[in-house]
């Protein structure tokens, strides 16, 4: 997850990696059956970032379910931009 986040978030990779970062956070949540918030807010920003915003949306608002009002500012922000459909650049470690 955390690779797939700086794949995501870091600006030397800048959307370079979008298309792994996806397949690395489906992995990890894969393996933590989508029952971790931080791998579903990951997975959340993959999906949004090559493009399927309304899996995004349904992702995103799973983690705040499941974050239990954890970074709960961080979560709704993600969720606000989604369906916005806005491509902005997040800060490492808004959510985690």
């Amino acid at each position: 997850n955390r690779f797939a986040w700086a794949l995501l978030t870091e600006k030397e990779y800048a959307g370079k990696y979008n298309a792994l970062a996806l397949k690395c956070s489906e992995q990890s949540n894969k393996l933590t059956n989508l029952d971790n918030w931080a791998y579903v807010d990951t997975l959340a920003l993959a999906a949004f970032e090559t493009g399927n915003t309304a899996r995004a949306i349904e992702l995103e608002k799973k983690a705040i379910e499941l974050s239990g009002g954890r970074s709960s500012n961080a979560l709704q922000s993600a969720l606000a931009r989604f369906e916005k459909g806005l491509h902005q650049d997040r800060l490492p470690g808004d959510a985690h």
